[in-house]
């Protein structure tokens, strides 16, 4: 018997324009179409407090998702491929666009033992998600699923297709269907804003187009990157729970090995900069890299304030650019490892930040050249929220990003209480042990 029973499916249509610019088709920046072949985000939201019926919490939800669409309408059209032009484009016209599917489930898991356990139970937390068909165009870009407990509680999940938005992106989009949802009429801030004609690149549509011959070149069919199923199934993930005062202990000591190392001390590393640094040299020594090895780090850095000219905050679109920083075995290994990686990964955001579209067309030969099974990949960021994300029922006991696609794969957030963060990492599970024993341990030494 399947855990998790799906007892209805709806759809919450797109309200009727015109939209604000860049109206019903929002054509895709290169920004957008590198993400073409990812399989798509899944968030969860876990409420095992959540007092109230479930039948009110669905009518919440369902009627709040329909307001917000009003100033998000790209989140609920279809990603469609023109072959005339050899774009894709997000389509919101009422001829294509029937708005998001919205999935009703119901579970004897025990919600409570979910929200609690630092080793995920990724069967569970998959069957709490929807799922969404991105191998064809058309193909929808969001789909929700709200999930009632037996025992209470209910859980809230979300698909949504990498190239409708970023992390900041969907974080802006959660916020004001939260907000509404629990009454607050005032409109969000920043206001969304969704036209990617925003972003000034000379032959930018030609590298969009260029970015989908590369990547799914027998468009409409698209063959996705990521972990399948049955493999994520065989990755063993943990959440660690961080506090201030062990962030800025790492951070000093950062400092401190690099005056040990130069005497010339590393400026005071970011939060996200020292946790990935210190995740970073726990992969390593997981991995068992030799001294001599290269070991790659990869991660993403937001650019709307960065680019030429500046996007506002409200900017829902793609606007993200990958990092890579790279170090040998032995520089990430010994007393001084800490220091050395976040000075790579100091130089890594620079290079990318200083111009961040710089050779953009060769985004896709990039990554298609890098050496498979060295390299850690960092996602998210704690500088979203994702434990206030309140919409009437109290906050989340447990946020976690279930589509993790990556043996090697950190997402940090930030945690529940304040100046806290919240780091899960993914491996197989014999490496998983040396990982988190050297990750807790350094955050103890």
């Amino acid at each position: 018997m399947p855990r998790v029973l799906i007892t209805n499916e709806s759809r919450v249509p797109l309200p009727a324009g015109p939209y604000p610019p860049p109206g019903d088709t929002v054509p895709l920046s290169f920004f957008d179409t590198f993400w073409i072949i990812l399989s798509p985000v899944q968030r969860l939201f876990l409420y095992p407090d959540a007092a109230i019926p479930f039948s009110s919490i669905v009518d919440s939800l369902r009627s709040s998702l329909s307001r917000t669409l009003s100033l998000f309408h790209p989140f609920g059209g279809k990603l469609i491929y023109l072959p005339g032009s050899g774009d894709a484009v997000i389509d919101c016209s009422a001829a294509t666009a029937d708005g998001v599917a919205f999935v009703e489930a119901e579970s004897d898991l025990d919600i409570r033992r979910l929200a609690g356990d630092e080793v995920h139970d990724c069967e569970s937390f998959l069957q709490l998600v929807p799922d969404l068909q991105t191998a064809e165009l058309p193909a929808p870009v969001l789909v929700v699923q709200v999930t009632a407990f037996a025992g209470g509680g209910v859980a809230v999940g979300l698909a949504a297709h990498h190239v409708l938005t970023d992390g900041k992106g969907l974080w802006l989009f959660l916020e004001a269907w939260a907000a509404t949802c629990k009454g607050d009429s005032a409109p969000p801030v920043p206001v969304p804003s969704h036209d990617r004609a925003v972003i000034r690149h000379a032959g930018g549509p030609e590298i969009a187009r260029q970015f989908l011959r590369q990547l799914a070149p027998a468009l409409p069919k698209v063959a996705l990157l990521g972990s399948s199923i049955q493999d994520r199934l065989r990755l063993t993930r943990i959440t660690f729970a961080l506090d201030g005062a062990t962030i800025q202990s790492l951070k000093q000591r950062a400092v401190h090995q690099s005056m040990e190392l130069s005497h010339e001390p590393i400026p005071t590393p970011s939060t996200f900069t020292v946790i990935t640094a210190h995740a970073w040299l726990c992969f390593s020594q997981a991995k068992a890299v030799a001294a001599d090895e290269v070991i790659l780090l990869g991660f993403m850095a937001d650019c709307r304030a960065r680019i030429d000219p500046p996007l506002d905050e409200g900017y829902t679109g793609n606007c993200i650019r990958t990092c890579f920083a790279k170090a040998t075995g032995s520089e990430l290994a010994g007393t001084g490892g800490l220091a050395n990686a976040c000075a790579a990964i100091g130089r890594a955001i620079k290079a990318g930040v200083e111009e961040p579209l710089r050779d953009c067309e060769g985004w896709v030969d990039c990554v298609r050249g890098l050496p498979p099974g060295r390299i850690m990949h960092s996602s998210s960021s704690p500088r979203f929220k994702v434990y206030e994300m309140d919409f009437g029922w109290g906050r989340p006991e447990r946020v976690e990003l279930v589509s993790m696609n990556h043996d090697g794969e950190l997402v940090l957030a930030a945690g529940k209480e304040q100046g806290t963060v919240q780091a899960s990492m993914g491996l197989a599970a014999h490496q998983m042990e040396v990982f988190a024993k050297v990750f807790v341990g350094g955050l103890e030494g």
